[in-house]
C-alpha cells in the first residue's frame, strides 16, 4: 500500500545506531526493511545504521534482497554516548522529513511498525510516534541471564520459533520490558525507537548533547523532557523486542 506519493525524498529516515553488535544487527536491519515490514512502499521510506565507532567496522553479509537498502555509514568522530552519531545521522544523512530514531541496534522491529508509524503522522501533523520494547526470554533479561539465558540460547529460541518467516512468533518468545511493564495501555518509562517530524525535533535541539557515558538514563530522560516541553500528539505505533 503506498501512503505516500514522493519521488526523490523519502518520508520517514529510520537511523538505527549500533557499536559491535556484528551478530545483532542484521536481524535489527532485516526488521527494518522490507519483505518483513508489510503493507508499506519502500520509496516512502530509507534505512541508514551509523556504526558508533565499532571495534571492527560494520558490514552487513547480504542486502540484496532487503528494501529500501540499508545505509551503513560510519561515525567519523565516535565517542561513547550515541546521542551524538544520532544527530549527526540526523542532521547530515537522513533526507526524509520525518525522523525514526532507534536508538538500540540490537533491537528487532514488528512487522507493520513502518506502516503503523506513516499512519500515524498521516493522521497527525505534530505526532511523536513511539513503541513498547519487549525482551526475548523467558523473563525481563535482568533476571533471565542469571538463570542461563544468553546469546546461544537466544539464537536457538529465535530460530525455533520460525522468525523471520512468521513475525509473530517474537511475541510467543518475549515479555514487556521493564520500561512497558504496564502493558498497551499504560504510560512508559523510555522508548527505544520513536519518531517525530523533522521540525519539532529541530525545535528541541535534537539529543541533548550533555549526555557523554553509555548509560542508559539518557533515552529516559528525553523520553520524558522532550515530549512534555514541545506541543505534539504522542502515539504508540507497535513493539520492538
Amino acid at each position: 500500500m503506498r501512503l505516500f506519493s514522493r519521488k526523490r525524498r523519502p518520508f520517514l529516515s529510520v537511523i538505527i545506531c549500533i557499536h559491535d553488535m556484528e551478530r545483532e544487527a542484521p536481524r535489527t536491519i532485516l526488521s527494518a526493511c522490507g519483505p518483513y515490514q508489510k503493507n508499506i512502499s519502500s520509496e516512502d521510506y530509507e534505512v541508514i545504521v551509523i556504526d558508533n565507532g565499532s571495534t571492527v567496522p560494520f558490514a552487513l553479509p547480504n542486502s540484496s534482497n532487503l528494501l529500501p537498502r540499508p545505509q551503513i555509514v560510519r561515525m567519523p568522530d565516535p565517542r561513547p554516548s550515541p546521542v551524538f552519531a544520532l544527530n549527526w545521522a540526523a542532521r547530515h544523512i537522513a533526507k526524509g522529513t520525518h525522523i525514526l530514531f532507534a536508538i538500540d541496534g540490537a533491537r528487532i522491529f514488528s512487522d507493520q511498525l513502518i506502516a503503523n508509524t506513516l499512519k500515524a503522522h498521516a493522521m497527525c501533523r505534530d505526532a511523536f510516534v513511539y513503541t513498547l520494547g519487549c525482551h526475548l526470554g523467558p523473563s525481563v533479561q535482568m533476571i533471565s541471564t542469571t538463570k542461563g539465558y544468553n546469546e546461544e540460547v537466544e539464537d536457538k529460541l529465535i530460530a525455533e520459533s520460525g522468525w523471520p518467516s512468521k513475525s509473530f512468533a517474537l511475541y510467543d518468545i518475549s515479555v514487556f520490558a521493564g520500561s512497558s511493564s504496564g502493558g498497551f495501555w499504560k504510560p512508559i518509562q523510555e522508548s527505544n525507537a520513536f519518531s517525530l517530524p523533522r521540525y519539532l525535533l529541530d525545535s528541541v535541539g535534537g539529543y541533548h548533547a550533555g549526555f557523554v557515558s553509555q548509560a542508559e538514563a539518557w533515552p529516559i530522560s528525553r523520553f520524558s523532557r522532550g515530549t512534555s516541553n514541545v506541543p505534539m500528539q504522542k502515539i504508540y505505533a507497535c513493539c520492538q523486542t
